[in-house]
């Protein structure tokens, strides 16, 4: 790949410079035990990775720089294997992903107090979200990620990971960990207790009905099932010269391969309902094709997604710093519903078929 040229935004900028300034996130006594139980100690300054939201620190060691990660609060070591075991699969058949630091019993994780942790060898390369670029680079970027995203879900294709994640199916075969009496048990929770906003409160009962009848059609559809990575976008995307390592497995789990596409998808819609046709389109290309069962059942599992995605936001506002973004972000998933309606041309175009409104 030519170079790309490529001028970081102001917020990125401005967060990266903070991050060299500011404190580690975590702290410098965890990270030293959390090196310890993988045989290292740090031999230099530790910094944050950047990002607003960062829980990775680079610290270098005798063995190379590495990153240190802290994985979500509540994540379980159980949670995690799934991630890893995605990790140590690409690894085996040499496909581009972050490599995990082991101990010498061979354990991956370590738990220090509430919060779990990982050590992985520093990527090279450079990330281009939130950056400006030249048409042309943007567009090779997304054929990239296109090529990326196949690759990923052929390298894990029939691979059950370990652990159990709580989104997703439990199998390649099984039902959903969240299903939709785990739906209907918790929108009637936040229902009575009033979380959220009065939209959400007043269409809870139609949102569980959309889930079940949803739920019941595409249940009856043979969609084929992958590891998913969860989070995919250039956002998550290092890249170095012509390869792209995907980051950020957290969300990584065994559901449609068909989600992975939309979750893009999704990424792109601005809030006036418009997208990037063009750029979309290299990246659908540089996936590949997908399956008539996939082609006909897009409308609906758009749908799905984002009613889904509603109630895990809406559910997200109990005990959040920000409630008020986590109720923004459950009235955009509603929002985004009938996207596959109102913007039919355009799915025409990436999907190659039209959908016909149920």
């Amino acid at each position: 790949m030519n170079r790309v040229v490529a001028v970081p935004r102001a917020s990125r900028a401005v967060g990266e410079a903070r991050a060299r300034m500011r404190a580690p996130s975590i702290a410098p006594e965890v990270t030293r035990k959390v090196l310890a139980a993988v045989g290292l100690a740090p031999s230099g300054r530790v910094r944050d990775l950047g990002g607003r939201r960062s829980r990775n620190v680079l610290v270098p060691t005798s063995a190379g720089p590495k990153v240190v990660k802290r994985y979500r609060a509540g994540w379980t070591l159980e949670t995690v294997a799934v991630g890893h075991s995605v990790l140590q699969r690409l690894e085996e058949v040499a496909f581009p992903a972050p490599r995990l630091v082991r101990a010498a019993d061979g354990a991956t994780a370590v738990t220090v107090g509430e919060h779990v942790y990982a050590v992985f060898d520093l990527v090279p390369g450079r990330i281009f979200a939130s950056t400006y670029l030249r048409r042309a680079d943007r567009l090779r970027l997304m054929g990239l990620a296109g090529s990326t995203l196949a690759g990923w879900h052929a390298a894990l294709e029939g691979f059950t990971p370990q652990g159990r994640h709580h989104m997703g199916f439990v199998s390649l075969e099984g039902p959903r960990t969240r299903g939709p009496d785990w739906y209907r048990s918790t929108v009637e929770t936040l229902r009575h207790d009033r979380v959220g906003s009065p939209r959400l409160v007043s269409e809870g009962t139609a949102m569980l009905e959309r889930i079940a009848s949803l739920d019941a059609s595409l249940g009856r559809l043979d969609l084929p099932r992958r590891v998913i990575h969860g989070d995919f976008g250039l956002h998550n995307l290092l890249i170095e010269g012509d390869v792209a390592t995907p980051l950020d497995v957290e969300l990584a789990r065994i559901d449609w391969r068909l989600t992975d596409l939309l979750l893009v998808l999704d990424k792109q819609v601005g809030a006036d309902g418009s997208v990037d046709g063009e750029a979309l389109g290299v990246f659908f290309e540089g996936y590949g094709v997908l399956g008539d069962v996939e082609r006909a059942a897009l409308a609906d599992a758009w749908r799905y997604q984002c009613v889904t995605s509603a109630v895990r936001s809406w559910l997200s506002v109990v005990g959040s710093a920000d409630p008020a973004s986590r109720v923004a972000a459950a009235h955009r998933s509603l929002e985004l519903e009938d996207w596959v309606w109102s913007n039919a041309a355009t799915a025409d175009r990436l999907f190659g078929r039209r959908p016909a409104h149920a």
